[in-house]
């Protein structure tokens, strides 16, 4: 008669030094000829779990419940299995049982934590991955993938605390320090993001990928000779790299140097075909260069960049003939682009012979409304009218084979007026403003819009405008980082602010229509000025959109605008001393 409890021991013993099959074996010669034995049926699940054999581990140890519903490992174990199985509710409920069995349960949180991640839960896996840090404070994986969910719903400041907290429990694990470096970029602290790339460095010199990711801060930083050297370097190391090839592109577009950076995105272009953001950055090079036919076709693939698409079951419109259809438009980037390119609705009209629908954001409705070319207008985030096919604004150009010779239209101004929001602005103005020469200013574009580091400069750069006799100066700024520099800015002279009580753009263009000039960065209010014809000054980057093409001074989307520009990264006196100079002229000196 054998000894069950000695063969126990054995079995305990194998599994224990990770002899799984033997320890398998033993277990169920122990069952046969005890089913009853909790102990051995509990560790054959468990076995059998180890060699991943879930559904035989679900059945070895479901049936201990009947007995034993007060084992945390047994519940933990479940949850294991039936994760693995893809029994998502059963896994969720047998992990809470787990932990509701022994609170500090820390790899009960943790393995919940991580089904609720999978599941796309991401604040109840945030919840949990938190308990299970908060109970093995130096468990690294626990805090890895914290980091990870933060990062995942974009919390940047908590994802880079859980990383650094990491990083001093594993400071040579450049997977964490890669993931550090990234998270600060998306909060701006782009110092702080090349001090944990150098730290890379100095483990791994030859790590490509981070060369490529200094070269992209350094640009971002105006850097410029920085971000080229760094794409190089990365491009040496790793020879078919479309991202450093796209980098280097980047920096040589921000440089100036147009024509190397299409040859870097053609070559981004050519390692990898599907690389949606090289064919953008082709595509807008290419207009600023003004090669229209090839800039639309690359502009196109902005689509793929763009964080919530819209999206329908109806057909998007690639151009076949619609008369008599309802063609849906969608306004797919800024309220600029919309004001810019809703212009070319009454062409699209008659060339299609379609029923236009035009769906607005709701800043823009009420500017919008009435506007040639649309027969509907239909505004976002309310129900839609029925419709056909759509397409996005932004790709009407290329439909029109737009270039030099038609981006004019007529008539021009384009948008609606409204006489009673131009009396009412009229009635705003104090009567020391009245018979001055009237400017309206901006200087501050949406701060989450990722190139408005360049484009945007501080309110004191227009303190010029401010201590000239004759000149009122009328905020239009709107965005609200723009309008907290009114608080803290020492101005030589008063500052008519009206942009905090805009309730949209029908407002604003309304005011605009009492000022006599406009100066802006390159923001949605220059547009706006633009397509009223308006007298409108814009200030540039030495780097500017696209849109402005190179070294014009003039616009040809808006014969009213001026267009003066940086003659290097971040310098903001040229262009604003030309500016002062110009009022001057066209004052008459005073």
């Amino acid at each position: 008669m054998e000894d069950w409890d000695a063969l126990f021991d054995i079995a305990v013993e194998q599994h224990q030094s990770g002899e799984l099959e033997s320890a398998r074996e033993l277990y169920s010669r122990i069952l046969q000829a005890n089913p009853g034995q909790i102990n051995a049926r509990y560790l054959l699940g468990t076995v059998l779990l180890q060699l991943g054999k879930c559904a035989e581990s679900v059945a070895e140890l479901e049936p201990i419940l009947s007995h034993r519903q007060d084992i945390p490992d047994l519940h933990n174990n479940l949850g294991i299995a039936y994760h693995a199985l893809e029994r998502w509710d059963d896994a969720i409920n047998a992990f809470q049982r787990a932990i509701a069995l022994k609170s500090n349960y820390q790899q009960a949180h943790f393995n919940l934590a991580m089904l609720l991640e999978e599941r796309g839960d991401l604040h109840r896996a945030e919840h949990y991955y938190r308990q299970a840090s908060e109970l093995d404070l130096n468990d690294p994986q626990c805090l890895f993938n914290l980091g990870h969910v933060l990062k995942c719903l974009e919390r940047w400041e908590d994802a880079e605390d859980a990383y650094l907290r990491l990083s001093s429990l594993t400071p040579d694990n450049l997977d964490v320090l890669i993931n550090l470096g990234y998270v600060q970029v998306r909060q701006d602290r782009l110092e702080q993001a090349i001090e944990t790339f150098h730290r890379i460095l100095l483990q791994a010199p030859d790590y490509a990928e981070v060369h490529n990711n200094l070269s992209y801060i350094f640009e971002r930083m105006g850097h410029l000779d920085d971000a080229i050297d760094s794409a190089r370097k990365a491009i040496q190391l790793k020879p078919n790299f479309p991202e450093g090839f796209n980098n280097l592109g980047t920096a040589y577009r921000t440089s100036g140097m147009i024509d190397e950076a299409i040859d870097a995105f053609d070559a981004a272009v050519r390692l990898q075909p599907d690389f949606p953001l090289a064919l953008f950055n082709l595509g807008t090079s290419q207009l600023l260069n003004g090669n229209f036919q090839n800039g639309w076709e690359g502009y196109e693939h902005r689509a793929s960049l763009i964080r919530e698409p819209f999206q329908a079951t109806q057909p998007r419109w690639q151009g076949e003939p619609i008369r008599n259809q309802r063609l849906l438009i969608c306004s797919d980037q800024g309220y600029g682009d919309a004001i810019q390119f809703i212009r070319y609705l009454p062409r699209l009209q008659d060339k299609t012979g379609a029923r236009i629908i035009f769906l607005t954001p709701p800043p823009l409705a009420r500017l919008f409304d009435g506007i040639a070319g649309v027969d509907t207008l239909a505004i976002e985030g309310e129900p839609l009218p029925e419709f056909d096919c759509w397409v996005p604004l932004l790709s009407i150009p290329k439909v029109l084979g737009l270039d030099f010779s038609n981006l004019q239209t007529s008539p021009q101004p384009y948008l609606p007026s409204r006489s009673e929001l131009v009396e009412f602005w009229k009635s705003m103005l104090p009567d020391w403003a009245q018979p001055l020469y009237k400017i309206g200013v901006v200087w501050q574009g949406n701060p989450r819009q990722s190139r408005d580091r360049l484009r945007s400069c501080p309110l004191v750069t227009f303190s010029r405008f401010f201590d000239r006799e004759g000149i009122a100066v009328i905020s239009l700024q709107q965005d609200p980082a723009g309008l907290a520099q009114i608080e803290t800015a020492e101005l030589p002279g008063p500052l008519i602010e009206w942009g905090s009580r805009f309730s949209d753009f029908a407002d604003a263009a309304a005011a605009i229509q009492n000022v006599d000039l406009v100066v802006s960065v390159d923001t949605a209010m220059c547009h706006l000025a633009g397509a009223l014809g308006h007298p409108t000054w814009t200030l540039l980057a030495s780097s500017a959109d696209w849109r402005w093409f190179k070294d014009r001074d003039d616009s040809p989307w808006y014969p009213t605008m001026q267009l003066f520009r940086q003659p290097a990264w971040g310098e903001w006196n040229t262009p604003i001393n030309m500016v002062a100079q110009e009022i001057e002229r066209v004052r008459g000196g005073g």
